[in-house]
């Protein structure tokens, strides 16, 4: 008899695991949760493919040496994807958020270099109409260990369809391990990465945890503002941005009656410099000396440091205010002052501000190369060469470097 019970327990645990209710709805005939993952993956590369075939190339971001990096993707295929990564401009948009614009060498990237909270943000999962997408996908970030992102997956599906909820939640207790009696509840949570909500099916238990993370997270929120209004990181207009759209996400926390004063307090601080700003700007346009319009606008750059196109103006003015010229084969200058003071200090900031930009790396290397420094003004050539400039600029860069 023991031997006979022995036999059925190998026998069971021989047996495929049954398939969770959601799943076997969407997927009758997958046969496991492993192959339904694989074949998403499978046909999220080729979805992707297509894209960028018909020149439609997604923006999502990489792992990088200093964070996530902004990258476009390029081309997919079963080896990985080839992107190129996104040099900020120095401009902005009507939101305040940096424009960016490609590189103009391709980078490579495995598809496990692919971070799932990255493929997240680019994938059309709020408006994907087809449920068993959703399903598949949550499935592979499951087979991933990612129970958060997968379960934001189906909290978008659970929010559409009561006809889902008692499958999906069945599922999500069976893949995050929540005690059956607990109900579940969508709760907002604060993804500090990319500061924005993300919803999610969570215990009661859990709700409260995040509730006080919430409030921690509302707290270095506010005070990164700060720090980047006093440190010139952010432009006036991102930091006024920054501090509204705290004031969206964050309302319903304690902190935000607790904070109401110091929030009145920074954009205050902001409307007032930017007001400055403007009346720089305003006395810089009706100036008619280059060097006395350039002072006034590198005033107006000293309270918007972030601001790469107050910054440029200032620079571009400096270098007109100089007076380059060919003398004896080489780049000279009449006030060498104009440029070591001034315009090459704005250059190069303007420079770490929008990397990807060609002309100011020319600009650079002629300001550099009149003053005599010819490595540096080289290193700026070349580079400024291989972001790609206009072929009239091109023609001048050269020609230039033959000089040195």
């Amino acid at each position: 008899m023991a031997r006979v019970c022995m036999l059925a327990v190998l026998l069971a645990s021989s047996l495929p695991a049954a398939m969770p209710a959601l799943l076997a709805r969407h997927f009758p005939d997958a046969g496991s949760e492993a192959t339904i993952a694989r074949d998403w993956h499978a046909a999220m590369q080729q979805w992707l493919a297509g894209r960028c075939a018909a020149g439609e190339f997604p923006r999502t971001w990489f792992p990088g040496a200093a964070g996530a990096e902004p990258h476009e993707i390029r081309a997919a295929s079963e080896r990985g994807l080839t992107t190129r990564k996104l040099l900020d401009t120095g401009a902005l948009d009507a939101q305040g958020k940096p424009i960016r614009t490609p590189a103009p060498d391709n980078t490579t990237f495995g598809w496990d270099d692919w971070l799932p909270r990255y493929m997240l943000g680019t994938l059309p999962v709020e408006g994907e109409p087809r449920a068993a997408e959703l399903v598949a996908f949550a499935a592979w970030l499951y087979s991933r260990k990612d129970p958060d992102l997968a379960n934001r997956v189906l909290t978008v599906l659970h929010k559409r369809s009561a006809e889902e909820r008692p499958d999906l939640e069945t599922y999500v207790r069976l893949r995050e391990n929540l005690p059956d009696g607990e109900p579940l509840q969508v709760a907002a949570l604060w993804d500090a990465e990319f500061r924005a909500m993300r919803d999610l099916l969570v215990t009661a238990k859990r709700l409260e945890k995040l509730t006080k993370a919430r409030e921690k997270e509302a707290r270095a929120e506010l005070a990164s503002v700060h720090a980047a209004l006093k440190d010139g990181t952010l432009t006036l207009a991102e930091v006024l941005f920054r501090l509204a759209a705290w004031e969206q996400t964050f309302v319903s926390t304690e902190y935000a009656a607790q904070s109401a004063r110091e929030r009145a307090d920074l954009r205050k601080a902001a409307e007032t410099r930017r007001t400055r700003k403007d009346e720089l700007a305003a006395s810089a346009g009706a100036a008619t000396d280059k060097a006395a319009a350039a002072a006034l606008w590198e005033e107006a750059s000293g309270l918007d440091p972030a601001d790469a196109a107050i910054a440029s103006r200032a620079a571009n003015l400096w270098k007109e205010a100089a007076g380059l010229q060919v003398r004896g084969g080489s780049l000279a200058c009449t006030h060498e002052g104009h440029l070591r003071e001034h315009a090459v200090k704005l250059y190069e900031r303007v420079a770490g501000l929008a990397p990807g930009d060609a002309a100011v790396q020319l600009a650079l290397g002629q300001c550099l190369h009149a003053l005599g420094e010819s490595a540096k003004a080289r290193a700026a050539y070349n580079t400024a060469l291989k972001l790609g400039l206009k072929p009239d600029d091109e023609r001048r860069a050269r020609e230039l470097l033959e000089m040195l």
